[in-house]
């Protein structure tokens, strides 16, 4: 703290996060409090009718407890991840580019203006962004927050998008730690044309954008799951894979 009123900037920011991680952990607590509460005041009977073939079913107002329960022991996950990377200030900045694969695939941005959109109400906060067109061949996104590196190194990858008229739609994710007043523009320009064959693919999605909501086939190869949803967007499915994936890596 000494270092913090001295005006060290290392020291600030640490006392920044650390501040950020009491909120967060002041929050989730009331939210599980809450959540507790009404848990514990119904039976499984109780959060459950029983249709004319004596099959559970369950109404639109007893939905949320049960909807609530991932997201919160994903939000737990994420905080023990936070409690051991505060420390580390590569953490929690980061900047993630997207740009197509040139001279594969289609043409089309659809997948990369998806996935950016997609990024940017994932987690944390985006400090910036290049361009500011919202349809783009090419973006960067500065995000901020607590271990937002953590959670989004996991999309460092090649994305693929098949459609039913052409070939795929090509996303190439690169997440790295933003430097020191290092710009989205920055980053943009310093994007290579070369393709890193190391990059592994993440994901490949078949759904066609002209049915929705449409059937929505998606196989995460980070994960190791596929899964067959009903979706308007491509990028339906990706809040609650994200969850599952912050609840799975803390229980490994």
């Amino acid at each position: 703290m000494e270092a913090h009123r001295a005006g060290d900037r290392t020291a600030s920011d640490a006392a920044f996060h650390l501040d950020a991680l009491r909120a967060h952990g002041d929050a989730l607590h009331e939210r599980l409090t809450t959540l507790a509460r009404r848990v514990s005041e119904a039976t499984d009977w109780e959060l459950a009718d029983v249709d004319e073939g004596g099959r559970l079913t369950y109404g639109t107002d007893q939905l949320p407890v049960r909807a609530e329960l991932l997201p919160a022991i994903a939000e737990v996950a994420a905080l023990t991840r936070a409690l051991r990377e505060v420390d580390d200030p590569t953490q929690h900045a980061v900047m993630i580019t997207l740009s197509p694969l040139e001279g594969v695939g289609s043409s089309k941005v659809g997948l990369i203006t998806s996935l950016a959109y997609a990024y940017s109400t994932a987690r944390g906060r985006v400090e910036a962004r290049a361009p500011s067109a919202t349809i783009s061949p090419r973006v960067a996104l500065k995000v901020v927050g607590l271990s937002v590196r953590s959670f989004f190194e996991h999309e460092e990858g090649v994305h693929l998008w098949h459609t039913p008229d052409g070939p795929p739609m090509i996303a190439v994710v690169r997440v790295r730690p933003a430097l020191p007043g290092e710009s989205p523009e920055d980053a943009l320009a310093a994007l290579g044309g070369d393709f890193d064959p190391t990059l592994r693919v993440v994901r490949s999605i078949r759904y066609d954008p002209t049915r929705r909501p449409g059937p929505l086939t998606l196989e995460d190869y980070v994960m190791g799951t596929t899964r067959a949803v009903s979706a308007s967007r491509v990028t339906d499915p990706l809040p609650a894979l994200w969850m599952a994936r912050m609840a799975r890596e803390e229980e490994a």
